[in-house]
């Protein structure tokens, strides 16, 4: 039923953790 739902938030989530990482491993870079 929200199947769209759900893969809208795992994108959303999947997002949100590479974007962590990325500025983890910037801010950590710097």
């Amino acid at each position: 039923m929200s199947n769209g739902m759900d893969i809208n938030q795992v994108q959303l989530n999947g997002l949100t953790k590479l974007h962590c990482q990325i500025y983890a491993v910037s801010t950590i870079g710097t």
